[in-house]
């Protein structure tokens, strides 16, 4: 991402993130379903020793597939951290101009619409932290 100029990129890249999210969301729903079902399968099959090894093939399958969704997830919250990382630094440029308005208000300057772009961009950057912040937590629940 660039500088302040671009903030509202950041709502179409947290949406394709999003969006992956849910993908892996359901594919670890999906996988656990899996497991637990092979799993149940295999403990009524006790008496049964053959066919339940013959599923352990499958187990194994469903855990590497688990495996991979995971490292899906992991992959995903590091891009999002690095979003939230970026997000900050903005959020640091945006107070810096912040101040810099406060001064020249305090000089008599009037600064009303400079004080609404560094506003708005207040409130893009917090919400887009905050959805950044819901999504790290979908993705480590």
């Amino acid at each position: 991402m660039a500088g302040l100029e671009n903030l509202e990129d950041y709502e179409h890249d947290i949406e394709s993130v999003e969006t992956d999210v849910e993908e892996t969301d359901e594919k670890l729903e999906n996988v656990n379903e899996r497991l637990n079902n092979l799993e149940n399968a295999i403990s009524q099959l006790s008496g049964d020793k053959e066919v339940a090894q013959s599923l352990e093939s499958n187990v194994e399958e469903a855990k590497e597939t688990k495996e991979q969704v995971e490292a899906e997830r992991e992959a995903l919250a590091s891009q999002l951290e690095g979003m939230e990382n970026e997000l900050e630094g903005l959020s640091q440029e945006n107070d810096e101009s912040a101040a810099v308005l406060g001064e020249l208000e305090s000089a008599g300057e009037d600064v009303g619409d400079a004080r609404s772009i560094v506003d708005e961009r207040r409130g893009q950057i917090e919400a887009h932290k905050s959805r950044i912040a819901e999504l790290l937590n979908r993705l480590r629940s």
